[in-house]
């Protein structure tokens, strides 16, 4: 009972397994706050399986960030269960004017056999048009509102700028959440752009 990130992967992570891990409450799984002052933020290879979040803020879930995996994940009344959010600096008193230009570039991040319940939505994929998100794979999501659920922030999913694959139904519909894959924006080499802090859930 941390009521802070559960797990929290910052930047220079590498080859990382979870299992077993019940959060609650607190931020869930949480890779991000990556790129801070300019940082160059690389994590790659995290696994989170069999696990569960219950009441609370996020789910799973930024940097350099490449071959990320959340499966076999159970979802009990989580705020919004599934985010990407390039644009992420640590709350509003901070925040920078938006120039998602330096966002850090995100590829290879699976979803798979993610199932429960959120208070506020399912997904959230908001991506930077300037590094969009590539290789995003959704494989068996099942979330619903949670019983009694009347919160004004309640909503369908978000996806912008996501390119990669949907692999079967979900619950609920994503079939025009992720763009094709096939023609993905060409982008900007990372070192020539500095990184903005961002997270993903």
């Amino acid at each position: 009972m941390c009521r802070d990130d559960c797990i929290s992967i910052q930047l220079g992570t590498s080859n990382v397994q979870i299992y077993d891990v019940h959060c609650k409450p607190g931020h869930g799984y949480s890779i991000g706050g990556l790129g801070f002052d300019k940082n160059v933020a690389q994590v790659s290879n995290v696994s989170v399986v069999n696990s569960t979040i219950s009441d609370s803020l996020t789910g799973g879930g930024s940097g350099f960030v490449q071959s990320i995996l959340f499966s076999n994940i159970s979802m009990s009344n989580v705020k919004t269960a599934i985010t990407i959010d390039q644009n992420y600096c640590g709350g509003p008193k901070i925040c920078p004017p938006t120039n998602d230009t330096n966002a850090v570039a995100i590829l290879g991040v699976t979803y798979k056999n993610i199932t429960g319940t959120y208070l506020c939505r399912a997904v959230s994929l908001v991506c930077s048009k300037y590094k969009p998100c590539q290789n995003i794979t959704i494989d068996t999501i099942d979330l619903i509102p949670s019983v009694g659920t009347m919160n004004k922030c309640m909503g369908h999913p978000i996806c912008s700028n996501a390119f990669g694959t949907l692999l079967n139904n979900t619950t609920p519909p994503l079939k025009d959440c992720l763009l094709s894959e096939a023609q993905p924006p060409a982008l900007p080499p990372i070192a020539q752009l500095p990184a903005m802090p961002q997270k993903l859930f």
